[in-house]
């Protein structure tokens, strides 16, 4: 837990504060950006690292309009 407290962190370091109040787009853009999400997209749904990799960015980019 002490790692993704450090992830929180750091994730809140270089949002816009904006973002950040709303609570559940936050709490989405964490759950998307963990390493967990990785391994799912990588290993369990057997995307490559450039689809992975576009999905995260596609989602993040809506999350964050």
């Amino acid at each position: 837990q002490k790692n993704a407290q450090i992830l929180r962190d750091l994730l809140k370091q270089v949002l816009n504060p904006d973002i950040i109040a709303k609570t559940e787009r936050f709490e989405a853009l964490d759950a998307l950006l963990s390493p967990s999400t990785w391994v799912r997209l990588r290993r369990e749904q057997g995307l490559s690292i450039d689809q992975a990799r576009a999905v995260v960015q596609q989602t993040a980019q809506l999350l964050i309009q």
